[in-house]
């Protein structure tokens, strides 16, 4: 009872601390068992590690329905009020097409650099052919799935206590620590790159976030912009990604501080248009009511 009523009254923190429990836990078995990928020893040790390595990605969901569960609150009822879909067809096109816009971006100016890149055939069927199942991967599995917890639960209560700007700044610090355990899992991006310039583009990164939720009140589109921007890195940017493994290989710093610079300069770009309080041109942001 005294740990329900906690959680009740102590909601967002309850989330914080699950999510790092249900998750820290799947990645730290899989690296006692195995490695990121899942590989044990043999059979059924295998199969633990890869089921735990693959809950690790869901904790942020699994958390925000423990904590409204145990609140007394309509899973069904709060799934209603972030998954929407009827938003302004531009708002789509924004979800999907930034990271693109950004992607070319961050192309251009880390190939005027003298940075190569193989875009691995962008221009025929070929490349349609993998990137349709990475972007598949990346939105259900590889990092959309994670935004029921982080834009869908953690962000509108933030909210409640902070302005657009504060709460982004949290939570994307809270993200990029929630993902230390993938620094020591060979193959992952994290591994493979600088983790303070990774924290540093998931803070601008959920900056954008923000700005596209509180904009729409809608978790589905932070699941499709998240979804497209770790397909278009790693899978157009990086020619030596393995899509049968997903292991993503070394990172070339001068690309790391180029891809940083980039979703930097957006983040700053939305504070100055829309303003630090909202982060949007929206009278009223969305809010989050569980019954």
């Amino acid at each position: 009872m005294f740990l329900k009523k906690q959680i009740k009254s102590k909601q967002l923190l309850a989330f914080f601390i699950l999510t790092f429990i249900i998750s820290w836990f799947g990645w730290g078995t899989s690296l006692l068992l195995g490695n990121a990928e899942g590989h044990a020893a043999s059979g059924i040790e295998s199969i633990f590690v890869a089921l735990v390595g693959f809950l690790a990605g869901f904790g942020p969901l699994l958390a925000a329905i423990i904590v409204i569960k145990v609140s007394g609150a309509s899973i069904i009822n709060w799934l209603k009020q972030i998954l929407i879909w009827r938003v302004k067809i531009p708002w789509y096109l924004a979800a999907l097409g930034l990271p693109i816009l950004i992607f070319a971006i961050i192309t251009a100016i880390y190939a005027l650099l003298g940075g190569e890149i193989d875009l691995g055939g962008m221009d025929n069927i070929e490349f349609l052919i993998f990137i349709v199942p990475v972007f598949i991967y990346t939105t259900l599995i590889g990092g959309g799935i994670e935004e029921f917890g982080w834009r869908g639960f953690a962000l509108p209560k933030l909210q409640e206590s902070f302005n657009a700007l504060t709460a982004s700044l949290i939570l994307g610090f809270v993200h990029a620590i929630w993902h230390l355990p993938m620094l020591f899992m060979p193959g992952t991006y994290h591994a493979n790159s600088s983790f303070v310039l990774y924290a540093i583009m998931g803070i601008a990164m959920s900056i954008l976030f923000t700005w596209i939720y509180n904009s729409t009140g809608s978790v589905l589109l932070a699941i499709l912009f998240h979804g497209m921007r770790n397909t278009f890195f790693i899978a157009a940017i990086l020619p030596a990604f393995d899509m049968e493994t997903f292991e993503v290989p070394q990172i070339p710093l001068s690309l790391q501080i180029t891809e940083t610079s980039v979703w930097l300069f957006f983040a700053l770009l939305v504070i100055v248009v829309f303003g630090s309080d909202k982060l949007t041109n929206k009278d009223e942001i969305p809010l989050l009511s569980l019954k």
